[in-house]
């Protein structure tokens, strides 16, 4: 047991009886993705739930957090909002207050206790714990005790998140004073004890416009490229971008003539990468195949060609793209596909660009 409990008996006064009524459960869940790329953080929050009918609600709790990513130290956790009560105790070995003592990549005795001896704080009383009891705390609905954030190691691989040893106390009576009865329930970690973190490079999951299809503008096109973890810019040319040749060579890599960013418009969890045709780099009907120059990831390689005007992406630049783009007038500010003359405004004004390319077909892809 790494969290071994020591109560000091100022602390904790133990009603007489053969067994604790209440009982005390504790679990954890990640709250971002546990999908990430060396060396990310996962965050995550930790609920207790005492039981109702049998107590006045949660006295004193603590519990062990256990990793096995070998990144130490972790950082300590942070007390639930309905937390505020419990303090760090005299009665606890934890030294480090509520967000637990940090041992390498484990934070011990997350947690803390309410004041139920009615210590006032002034000497010789200890100085914890101090404050005003609230009850009810946990009692029947769970609240969330800890939140933190878990450093993952830069080796990929599948880690675990656990909780171990649970300890509480309950309220039973109130006697004045600020002095309660407390009484040790009985203590276990839930169905969602543990979670896993899966560290590896980003993976392609999608684009937009999907592979084989096509871009429409006549400038300033935009590919998203969405992972399936977050994915980091190193500040340098991220994607090589170059012509599709039929039998000859690939063409210049273009990839420098993109702007790249993490559009969290698109997609807030980070995973999704926007690239952006600086003006006019693409030409039309032509095939471009997008790959990974400096962006950490894994291998991929999506294939589009250039098509003005082909606002329904149907492959054909006829009549049949003025309703894609009527359907989306007004639209300001955008990098849509609809933008037809890509100045990032969806208006009439679009319209003539599609006209003056009437009728377009998509080439066969070349086979280089």
């Amino acid at each position: 047991m790494k969290g071994t409990v020591w109560f000091a008996a100022a602390v904790v006064a133990l009603c007489a009886s053969f067994g604790p009524a209440a009982t005390f459960e504790v679990e954890i869940t990640a709250t971002s993705s546990t999908a990430v790329a060396p060396g990310g953080t996962v965050d995550y929050e930790i609920t207790g739930l005492v039981s109702s009918g049998d107590n006045l609600g949660l006295a004193l709790c603590g519990v062990d957090l256990t990793t096995d990513t070998g990144v130490g130290p972790q950082d300590q956790a942070v007390e639930g909002p309905s937390m505020g009560p419990f303090v760090m105790n005299d009665g606890i070995t934890n030294p480090d207050g509520y967000g637990g003592t940090v041992d390498a990549d484990d934070l011990l005795q997350i947690g803390g206790g309410q004041n139920t001896i009615g210590n006032d704080g002034i000497t010789p009383h200890p100085v914890f714990p101090v404050g005003v009891v609230v009850e009810g705390i946990a009692q029947g609905s769970s609240v969330v005790l800890a939140t933190g954030t878990i450093t993952a190691p830069a080796a990929p691989g599948t880690y675990t998140v656990s909780l171990v040893d649970p300890f509480a106390n309950v309220l039973l009576a109130d006697q004045g004073g600020g002095v309660y009865t407390v009484e040790a329930a009985t203590a276990s970690v839930g169905a969602s004890g543990s979670f896993l973190i899966d560290v590896g490079d980003p993976a392609l999951v999608s684009s937009d416009p999907a592979m084989d299809t096509t871009f429409a503008k006549i400038q300033n096109n935009c590919i998203w490229l969405t992972f399936d973890r977050p994915v980091a810019l190193t500040g340098g040319n991220e994607l090589l971008v170059q012509t599709i040749g039929d039998p000859l060579p690939m063409g210049p890599d273009l990839g420098g003539l993109f702007t790249c960013s993490i559009d969290l418009a698109y997609d807030p969890s980070g995973n999704t990468l926007k690239a952006k045709e600086n003006a006019v780099q693409l030409v039309n009907v032509t095939w471009y195949r997008f790959e990974p120059n400096q962006l950490v990831c894994q291998p991929f390689a999506v294939d589009l060609c250039t098509l003005y005007g082909n606002a329904n992406n149907d492959n054909l630049t006829f009549s049949s793209d003025y309703p894609a783009v009527k359907a989306m007038i007004p639209t300001f500010m955008t990098d849509i596909r609809e933008d037809i003359n890509g100045d990032g405004l969806v208006f009439s004004s679009d319209y003539p660009f599609i006209k003056s390319f009437i009728p377009t077909f998509k080439p066969g892809k070349p086979s280089g």
